[in-house]
């Protein structure tokens, strides 16, 4: 999974999704690099997906021209005609490579993100028990947390979905004992059976439940805010 950082310091992010990565990207003085960096941008941001093949294909034709012995004004024209092309054929009814989708149906939605999964380096030596299991559980997350119609008081938008959507990997377990859990994750450090103790010595409130405090602030060092502030519980 590629590692974004800044040259300055501050904080790691380790993805592996496209969007993030380009977002990160520092292309620096190139203007090609540049111009490159932000059609896949805004390729990410309109249609979230397929940002790995769009980065290969843009750079091999930006390659390939470079490499032709014509005027690269004929080459610019000939590969946006072939563009045009394309997608003509790619928004014809005929294209057999289109698919109607039925958001109302699980098992087209599960096709969805079974391709998806897939496509990915990490489910290469899944079986198709554990594909299945994992694609459920996504898809079971996803589902829970899309607003139901008329819900008042729930952010929207693709971003704010991926904000309220976290994985957690726990090291010796297997795929198939994955879990789809709503609530707070709080992470401790030290093995689960002492961690388990700890909770059960955590006081509750009657409800029985754990009160707990939100910190907004980062903890990496890039922050300029300072944490100043008195709480009472």
């Amino acid at each position: 999974q590629p590692v974004c950082g800044g040259g300055g310091g501050g904080h790691f992010t380790v993805t592996s999704c496209a969007g993030k990565v380009f977002q990160l990207w520092r292309a620096g003085r190139g203007a090609v690099m540049r111009l490159v960096v932000d059609s896949l941008q805004s390729h990410t941001r309109r249609y979230h997906d397929s940002g790995l093949f769009a980065a290969l294909l843009s750079v091999n034709l930006i390659l390939s021209g470079l490499e032709l012995r014509a005027p690269r004004a004929q080459v610019a024209e000939v590969t946006g005609y072939v563009l045009s092309l394309l997608e003509e054929h790619l928004n014809s009814d005929l294209c057999p490579a289109k698919q109607t989708l039925d958001l109302t149906s699980v098992s087209q939605l599960m096709a969805v993100v079974r391709t998806v999964l897939r496509t990915k380096s990490a489910t290469c030596g899944m079986s198709v028990l554990e594909l299945d299991h994992l694609s459920s559980l996504l898809l079971q997350a996803f589902l829970n947390l899309v607003p139901s119609p008329g819900e008042e008081g729930r952010r929207t938008g693709f971003n704010s979905l991926l904000d309220q959507f976290h994985v957690h990997a726990l090291l010796g377990r297997s795929l198939a004992s994955s879990q789809w859990l709503r609530g707070l994750l709080v992470e401790s450090r030290g093995a689960v059976s002492d961690t388990l103790e700890q909770w059960r010595e955590v006081r509750r409130n009657e409800e029985g439940n754990i009160v707990t405090a939100l910190f907004n602030i980062s903890l990496a060092g890039d922050s300029k805010g300072v944490f100043q502030r008195l709480l009472k519980i």
